[in-house]
């Protein structure tokens, strides 16, 4: 069995996606007193990157490993598995 097919896996990877949403909120509110330069720009480029993995993970949860059916067009034939 795949690692990520279990259900305590897929309890880690939305939990994970908790934490990762909730260091992105930490990070925002971090911002809203800080002045303009490059340690804020580097503060809300992490806060973005955490947002957005935080929420794909929270969301999707284990179904960001499923395989997906693929047109034969863009890999040359076969059963449409990548």
């Amino acid at each position: 069995m795949e690692w990520h097919r279990r259900t305590s896996a897929a309890l880690l990877l939305r939990a994970a996606g908790m934490l990762l949403l909730s260091i992105a909120a930490l990070a925002g509110q971090a911002l809203r007193g800080m002045a303009p330069g490059a340690l804020a720009m580097l503060l809300a480029a992490a806060a973005f990157l955490a947002a957005s993995l935080g929420a794909a993970l929270l969301f999707e949860g284990r179904g960001l490993f499923d395989l997906v059916p693929v047109p034969g067009r863009w890999h040359g034939g076969g059963n449409g598995q990548v």
